[in-house]
């Protein structure tokens, strides 16, 4: 989130998922002193497939520097497309081909030697 002026306070809850599944919660936000940015970080989970999207956005107390309250609501998305896919891969099938025409005589011998 952006403000465009120094904040401070507590962050607000942050609600998201990603397509259908469930919806994950995150309250460890970050404002730095004298910033204009609260910070979330979320590491993607099993589950997460498809567009993410914020659902809620709410709580908290941020004011910028001199007190005044931050007005916070829950935009539209604002062009930044982020998907998940957590599915594992799956190997449907596999094609083995014949060698090469070339081929391994064993030899005969002392020294029991190939020829290619």
């Amino acid at each position: 989130m952006n403000f465009n002026k120094g904040i401070k306070g507590t962050v607000p809850t942050l609600k998201l998922k990603f397509g259908a599944g469930p919806e994950r919660t995150i309250t460890s936000g970050y404002v730095y002193s004298n910033d204009r940015y609260i910070r979330y970080s979320y590491r993607i989970q099993e589950g997460d497939n498809g567009l993410l999207i914020i659902t809620d956005l709410s709580g908290g107390a941020i004011t910028s520097l001199t007190g005044n309250e931050a007005i916070i609501s829950l935009l539209p998305n604002s062009g930044n497309i982020i998907t998940a896919d957590t599915i594992p891969p799956t190997l449907n099938s596999i094609k083995v081909t014949a060698p090469a025409a070339r081929y391994i005589q064993s030899g005969s011998g002392d020294n029991n030697s190939s020829t290619i």
